[in-house]
């Protein structure tokens, strides 16, 4: 069985990566260092994603309509 580092695997394409899964065993060393270099793949190559609400367009709309709730709530329940 051939012996291999994690920085070897850096170099290797996915196609010479899914070889070597196949032909390790999942639970030993190499079978875990390839498991976690694929981990380290598919997180880095993930694109973020950033929600409305977190945009400065999402912000400020967001700060427009609080603004609009709580001065309906003032003249709803304010002193009077």
């Amino acid at each position: 069985m051939t012996k291999f580092t994690s920085e070897e695997l850096k170099n290797k394409t996915p196609e010479e990566l899914a070889i070597l899964g196949e032909r390790n065993h999942p639970n030993s060393a190499e079978g875990f260092l390839i498991a976690n270099e694929f981990q380290r793949r598919l997180i880095s190559s993930s694109p973020k994603i950033i929600q409305w609400y977190a945009k400065p367009a999402g912000l400020i709309l967001l700060g427009v309509v609080a603004s609009l709730l709580a001065v309906a709530l003032w003249y709803t329940y304010g002193p009077r």
